[in-house]
């Protein structure tokens, strides 16, 4: 994450002792010619690269025994949703594997940029079973109206999403 620096075209990380691992294959992705020049990209993730703070993550990355990557390909070759985990309590951040609610029962509805379609749906099924079967908490960034965070739960015999509202 960077934010700009007051220089023209110029940006520092938003918090410069943070490291921000990035998938190889992600990585490689976005830096290919057909990708190049994604505004995001170029404004937020490019400088940390330049900057130094970017790290190369493989296979089975862990940030510490609690926080982990799991490898969803689908949207992109190299997406990764982050378990989260302590004790008996755990969640999942869906990343972009799931746009909608909807999503949940409708696993093969895809996001309009998703690269894979089939490994989407693989991720999205996989993801979504782990979390029903084991009772983790979801976090879905991209869910409206402030309630990202939920659990799927079954409702006459169909999984379905139960926000969790974060409003006071």
């Amino acid at each position: 994450h960077t934010v700009p620096s007051g220089g023209a075209g110029s940006a520092v990380a938003a918090f410069p002792n943070a490291r921000y691992p990035v998938r190889q294959l992600e990585w490689d992705y976005w830096m290919a010619d057909a990708q190049r020049g994604e505004p995001t990209v170029d404004a937020c993730v490019v400088p940390l690269a330049a900057s130094g703070h970017l790290e190369m993550a493989g296979e089975g990355f862990a940030a510490s025994p609690s926080v982990r990557y799991l490898d969803t390909p689908g949207h992109t070759p190299g997406h990764v949703c982050i378990v989260v985990e302590s004790g008996d309590e755990g969640a999942i951040i869906t990343g972009d594997i799931t746009h909608s609610p909807a999503q949940v029962q409708h696993l093969d509805w895809a996001d309009a940029i998703d690269t894979d379609l089939e490994a989407g749906e693989r991720s999205r099924r996989e993801v979504f079973d782990r979390i029903h079967d084991d009772g983790l908490a979801m976090c879905s960034g991209h869910y409206p109206f402030n309630e990202g965070l939920g659990r799927l739960v079954l409702v006459e015999g169909r999984r379905v999403w139960q926000g969790i509202s974060l409003r006071g």
